[in-house]
């Protein structure tokens, strides 16, 4: 699996326009944008990182980000305009939102642009970004919200966990993972699983164990397609890398959900 933050994740069929898509080859990368974005039904505003492939000369005149809605029960193209914004901001401000793009160093390069759309998204809902750019194409990408869900149950006995959780809708997988909260909100890279289902039982390693401290905690991600394609394929080495599916049409990135729940774990004898 790539390296994600924690506990951003620990570390989903739709129309066909929200397939996994891996961009074809292009002659050249001058003038294309890079799109990131994960949309949380949680958060009142959705961080969105864009940037050029152009190190040379990065900046960007003219940038603006916009979202288009097609409603649930909606096979079609028609797409409604939700809302769009002109004004960036610097990638570590007021991101604890449980929407992160901007904040990760790794999720483009220090010469993105971040953007906030002022919108709360519908769980089941598809929304489309775009992005447009003086003198680049259009960038754009797509994707299933995926819905809210609540950590049931979770307790750990000798070194066999056992968890639940209620499904979130549209979701595609779940990354769940063990993880030890510091006093800096984050969180010391643990054990984790990518599961199909809503539920865990088995046992985990002895040194997980031993690693999360004296109040280990449970955290789970539930992710969409897109989002766990991009997390879990690629070859995150800097010698000749494989870069990960993307599903961003007339440029490069990922636009994808994401939603996180976490619990204490229970010490059982």
């Amino acid at each position: 699996m790539r390296p994600v933050f924690i506990p951003l994740l620990i570390a989903t069929t739709v129309a066909a326009s929200c397939d996994v898509v891996h961009p074809e080859p292009r002659p050249g990368l001058g003038g294309q944008l890079v799109l990131f974005a994960i949309l949380n039904p949680d958060s009142t505003r959705q961080a969105v990182a864009v940037a050029s492939t152009d190190q040379v000369a990065p900046a960007l005149s003219g940038l603006t980000v916009r979202m288009y809605k097609r409603a649930p029960d909606s096979a079609g193209s028609d797409w409604t305009f939700v809302a769009e914004t002109t004004d960036t901001f610097p990638r570590a401000q007021e991101l604890f939102e449980n929407n992160y793009p901007c904040f990760s160093d790794k999720a483009i390069s220090h010469w993105q642009y971040c953007l906030a759309l002022p919108v709360v998204v519908e769980p089941g809902a598809t929304y489309k970004i775009e992005a447009t750019a003086d003198g680049h194409p259009t960038a754009s990408g797509t994707t299933r919200v995926v819905g809210n869900f609540e950590i049931d149950r979770t307790e750990l006995s000798g070194n066999v966990l056992s968890a639940s959780w209620t499904p979130s809708l549209a979701a595609h997988r779940y990354l769940m993972g063990v993880v030890y909260w510091d006093t800096n909100w984050c969180c010391s890279p643990g054990w984790s699983a990518d599961l199909p289902g809503t539920s865990f039982n088995a046992a985990i390693p002895r040194e997980a164990i031993d690693s999360a401290g004296p109040v280990p905690t449970l955290v789970v991600s539930a992710v969409d397609r897109h989002y766990h394609a991009y997390l879990t394929t690629g070859h995150a080495g800097q010698l000749f890398k494989v870069p990960p599916v993307q599903n961003v049409e007339g440029g490069f990135g990922m636009v994808g959900s994401a939603q996180h729940a976490s619990r204490p774990i229970a010490i059982r004898p």
